[in-house]
């Protein structure tokens, strides 16, 4: 168990990581008009236990643009436009024993949001923690235990 969680706490580095270098970038998808919406699902990723493979998969079934980030050592997904397309990553599992996928929401306010999850029937994973970059992230369970992750972006980005 323990050795999974650090599997987890190192992938969550990396999207934090992927994260703030798309904000940079200016490629972080927005709502019309220029404003975020409340909430946002922001990242997704694959591990699995053949990167390579998947990404050859996803490549020919859906036409995603998928390139390999040395800065974030794992591939990129682009599924559309900066401003309609959601991003997300794939990479081969190290410790963990089980493929999964992962999506990540966009807070304001990750310390509140982790208050309303334990209020709500909610167990946090992986307390909130920064990244490099200033980003903070947090991985939790929601009641019936489908795992999620927050990400709380740095001032400025």
């Amino acid at each position: 168990m323990k050795s999974h969680m650090w599997s987890i706490l190192a992938v969550l580095v990396c999207v934090g990581l992927a994260w703030t270098i798309r904000a940079e970038e200016g490629d972080v998808p927005v709502e019309e008009g220029g404003e975020m919406p409340t909430n946002p699902i922001v990242f997704w990723e694959i591990a699995s236990h053949d990167a390579e493979k998947s990404v050859d998969f996803l490549r020919e079934v859906f036409d995603w643009n998928i390139e390999f980030d040395e800065r974030v050592g794992f591939y990129i997904v682009s599924t559309g436009q900066p401003a309609s397309g959601l991003a997300g990553g794939v990479f081969t599992l190290k410790k963990a024993r089980l493929p999964f996928l992962t999506i990540y929401i966009h807070v304001d306010d990750i310390d509140s949001k982790v208050k309303q999850i334990e209020k709500f029937g909610g167990h946090i994973v992986e307390p909130p923690s920064e990244i490099p970059g200033g980003s903070r992230i947090c991985l939790f369970n929601e009641p019936s235990g489908v795992t999620l992750a927050m990400i709380e972006r740095a001032a400025g980005n």
